[in-house]
């Protein structure tokens, strides 16, 4: 800080800097070595005017400093004080222990990432940026070495830790920003190529990206493993397209563990991406959370996406639960020769009924060779489950076991809202089942160009629509254009159509096998004409043994059709069949 402590026209300084050295430049820049409190003396003198324009200007305890300055690590035999400031491009390139009952902290006067490069070990260990100075370059890690931080705090480094080889251990260890209610541009944690290293209790506060795994080498799979993992995001900061969040990202050959880890305030919260079309990968999300905060605004176009996968990319998901987003998962362009099968189980997707949110989806798997979902629940979305292909290299093949799909009867519906909507060459298995309070409760559409010869199989599903709510032409179940479908003990309750059958091409017959099929309609309810079963034109299936009450007509069959009927009971119906 400049003073004025003199008058005239001085042409000589000398400053002595009260830790035994001096200057005689006018604006000098001095590094003290050592913490501690020092007083500066600065003697101004006009040469030409003689010693009789000397004047003396004396500051006690002008600065005072924490922290041993560093240049080399190497030359620090023990690191045994509280405090030491890093200066130029020192570097940990020698085994050491920093830290350990005592805390550390270390000041780091330099933009660009020191390098560990050693079997270093940090235990309790702060490092930050000077004071003033909102950021610094982070740590990098490299080399086949024993490193590990535990116990740590790194804050306001702008990729806080990089690790381009080896497998480092980072433990107990805390990444945030100077401003945790602000986010710094870059990522938090930077996993690189080969690298393999072990995360334990992490937490990652404000940062773009919180956790990034890159392995393009193409040469050997990745495994870093995340147990014990909070990625944390401002819920204050608005995000539009050009700043999209993301709390963990991975990217190529990378077999990702994750257990017990937690995902807060991205707009995405975890990414696969996979272009390589010779290998697969197989990440496991274990006891994962995904969250977003109903109150943050993000003025972006695309909305939030729980877990996003794309590509080769075949994922084990185990207890995972996914609240507040606009797209719960999606899933795309997973085609794999050999097949790999992802699963989905005790997946459970959330969404608030206190959001506004138009249009959102809780699942969406578009072009994805096979998927088994277990013990699975969407609820809140005006889409619950999305199931499509239009590519020609392979069948879709999912399975649905137990599977709950669940719309609010509190929210207004500005469109029509779909509680399973498949459509292209999906040969879709779907077991044990609930579809509840949706418009059009499942829609199967097989396409009018479709010409596989699939079976897909509707078994023990229950499609139920809330007599609160005003249904105007909603429709239980909508079958399109399929070859052949088998329905077995399903249940449909409450719409003003139960079930719809029909084909949009001449040259398509649609045989359905429909078996033991219940279709029931509230008296409370008020329905123009409703309709228990409607067989269109082009359908030559079976319909035995099912069941229909409280309908205006019981089944209508179309022009056309040559479905058999066996042993059907038809209750409290104004017209029973009418054809």
């Amino acid at each position: 800080k400049k003073e004025t402590f003199y008058e005239g026209n001085p042409d000589w300084w000398l400053w002595n800097f009260g830790d035994g050295n001096t200057s005689t430049q006018k604006d000098p820049v001095h590094t003290y070595m050592q913490a501690g409190t020092y007083t500066v003396t600065l003697t101004l003198r006009n040469l030409e005017a003689g010693m009789g324009s000397e004047a003396t200007q004396t500051v006690p305890s002008m600065f005072t400093f924490a922290g041993t300055a560093v240049y080399n690590t190497s030359a620090v035999a023990n690191w045994n004080q509280p405090s030491y400031n890093l200066f130029g491009d020192a570097a940990f390139d020698s085994d050491m222990n920093i830290g350990g009952l005592q805390p550390v902290e270390i000041v780091v006067f330099n933009d660009e990432p020191v390098m560990v490069a050693a079997n270093v070990s940090f235990t309790n260990t702060t490092f930050r940026p000077p004071t003033g100075n909102p950021t610094w370059g982070g740590l990098q890690f490299s080399g086949s070495f024993a490193a590990s931080l535990s116990g740590c705090t790194i804050r306001g480094a702008e990729v806080p830790i990089r690790i381009t080889s080896g497998n480092p251990a980072i433990l107990n260890t805390q990444i945030a920003t100077v401003d945790t209610l602000n986010q710094l541009g870059e990522t938090g944690l930077l996993i690189e190529g080969e690298a393999s290293p072990t995360l334990s209790n992490l937490e990652i506060i404000s940062y773009r990206n919180g956790v990034v795994v890159e392995n393009l080498s193409r040469t050997r799979v990745s495994t870093p493993t995340l147990t014990n993992v909070r990625v944390r995001n401002s819920t204050q900061s608005s995000r539009t397209d050009e700043d999209r969040s993301t709390g963990i990202t991975v990217k190529g050959d990378a077999d990702l563990s994750m257990d017990d880890v937690v995902v807060d305030n991205f707009d995405t919260g975890i990414r696969f991406e996979n272009t390589s079309l010779a290998t697969t990968t197989t990440p496991t999300l274990t006891n994962v959370r995904v969250r977003n905060s109903t109150q943050s605004i993000r003025t972006d176009s695309f909305g939030t996406i729980g877990i996003q996968i794309s590509g080769n990319v075949f994922p084990a998901l185990s207890d995972v639960e996914i609240e507040d987003v606009q797209t719960g998962i999606a899933y795309t362009d997973a085609i794999s020769l050999p097949r790999e099968t992802p699963t989905l189980t005790n997946v459970r997707v959330r969404n608030s009924t206190q959001s506004i949110r138009s249009e959102s989806t809780g699942a969406l798997f578009s072009n994805v060779s096979s998927v088994a979902l277990d013990d699975c629940e969407f609820d809140g979305f005006s889409q619950g489950m999305v199931i499509s292909t239009d590519d020609t290299r392979a069948v879709s093949t999912p399975t649905l076991t137990n599977v709950r799909v669940r719309n609010s009867t509190q929210s207004s519906r500005n469109s029509t809202s779909v509680g399973l909507d498949i459509s292209g060459d999906v040969i879709m298995g779907m077991y044990d089942s609930i579809v509840d309070d949706y418009d059009l409760g499942i829609r199967y559409n097989g396409g009018a160009q479709s010409t596989r010869l699939s079976t897909p199989t509707l078994t023990n599903v229950r499609v139920r629509n809330s007599t609160q709510s005003s249904r105007n032409l909603r429709t239980g179940i909508q079958l399109i254009d399929l070859i052949d479908i088998v329905m077995e003990n399903d249940s449909i309750v409450g719409y003003h159509t139960g079930l719809e059958i029909t084909t949009t091409e001449s040259r398509t017959v649609s045989t359905p096998t429909l078996t033991n099929v219940r279709v029931r309609n509230s008296t409370q309810s008020t329905r123009d004409e409703n309709v228990g079963f409607f067989l269109g034109e082009g359908v030559a299936g079976i319909l035995e043994q099912s069941y229909v009450e409280g309908a205006s007509v019981g089944i209508l069959i179309a022009q056309g059709n040559q479905t058999l009927l066996i042993r059907n009971l038809i209750k409290n119906c104004e017209i029973g069949i009418r054809a």
